[in-house]
Parts: C-alpha cells; structure tokens; sequence
C-alpha cells in the first residue's frame, strides 16, 4: 500500500557526533526515544573509555586508512575521529570532510607505521581477494608500516563505511592494532595482518 503522507528523513552524517545526533533522531521518529538516547550514552561511555587511556600517550602512530586502493583514497568523514581517539595519528584525512583520491606517491611520503586497509563497502575476505591482483609501488617496501609488517585489513563495511553505532566497534579495534600493549591483540575476527604485493 501506498502512504501518501510519509515522512522522508534525510540523514547525511560526517563526524561521530552527527551519528549520534542520527541515532536520536530516529528513535523520536519511531517513538523510540528513550532506548535512542540510552544507546547514545552508552557507546559515548565506551568511547571515552578509550580516550582516557589514550589521550595523554606520548607515543602516537603515523596511520594511513586506505579507503579504496586503485585509484587510492585518503579516509574523510569520521574515520579520521576514529583514528584519533584510538591514539593514532591519521595522515592525509580530515574529519569531517569527504574522502579523497590521493597518490601512492603521496602515502609514500607520509611515512605510515600503520597501514589500515578499508576499502569502502568491503568485508574482510573481499579485501583479501582484491590483493591477489593489487600491485603497489616497489617504493613501498621502504614504508615502515610494510617492513614491520603492520599492515592490516578490517572489515569496511562493518566498522567504518557506515554510520552506524558499530563505528565504535571499530575505534576499540583499531586502539588495539595502535596499541596492543595497553588494550590487547585483536583477534582474526577484529582485524588480520596482510602481506601486500610490491612491483
């Protein structure tokens, strides 16, 4: 049936804020306001969980998100947040602004400790597919993130390609690929470590 007066809800969120001021204004649609704000609280909670124990490191990882690999694309909207209050820090994005193509040559002179790949809109198993026929730059053999073999993939589509409450999930996954030693080694269902091919 066709309802001639619903009601269209444009929801178009750049930073971790925005998703959450999202998830309140859909639980007012719905009349679900209550459990809304109480999911608010609770995933605020657990960020500022891990933004206690990192805000003050002296130690913070150059990262390098790869949200698409060929042409590659420098991460935008709330992944640059993530990346921040996981204790990184995140090279070539700025938060709140759209995702942009960047250069190989360009990550190359950034010089990542951490490379994250999270092609957008990919799960874990597509990413491992898609580099079986990726080639990079042999200059990135110099990348530290590649010699110390520190380049991981996670799944996109859950923790980052949509704004939705799992962005959470996602800041503490990527706290313990920064740094195990205070929040613990992911585990393979978190984040895999893969090797890259190299020309």
């Amino acid at each position: 049936m066709f309802v001639a007066d619903a009601m269209v809800v444009s929801l178009e969120p750049n930073t971790i804020a925005d998703i959450f001021d999202n998830i309140k204004t859909v639980g007012e649609l719905t009349e679900k306001k209550d459990e809304a704000v109480k999911l608010v609280e609770e995933l605020q909670n657990r960020l500022s969980k891990v933004r206690e124990k990192t805000e003050n490191l002296k130690k913070r990882p150059r990262v390098f998100m790869l949200e698409w690999l060929e042409p590659p694309f420098a991460p935008g909207h709330w992944t640059p947040e993530q990346v921040e209050i996981a204790g990184g820090n995140c090279l070539l994005g700025e938060a709140g602004k759209k995702s942009l193509t960047t250069t190989y040559e360009a990550i190359y002179e950034s010089k990542p400790e951490i490379l994250v790949l999270i092609p957008c809109g990919y799960y874990t198993r597509d990413i491992v597919r898609q580099l079986e026929t990726t080639q990079f730059p042999s200059d990135w053999r110099e990348l530290p993130a590649v010699k110390n073999n520190n380049v991981w993939a996670m799944d996109a589509s859950a923790y980052f390609s949509r704004p939705a409450p799992r962005v959470v999930d996602g800041v503490e996954i990527l706290a313990k690929i920064f740094h195990a030693d205070i929040f613990g080694e992911p585990s393979e269902k978190e984040a895999i470590r893969v090797k890259i091919n190299i020309g």
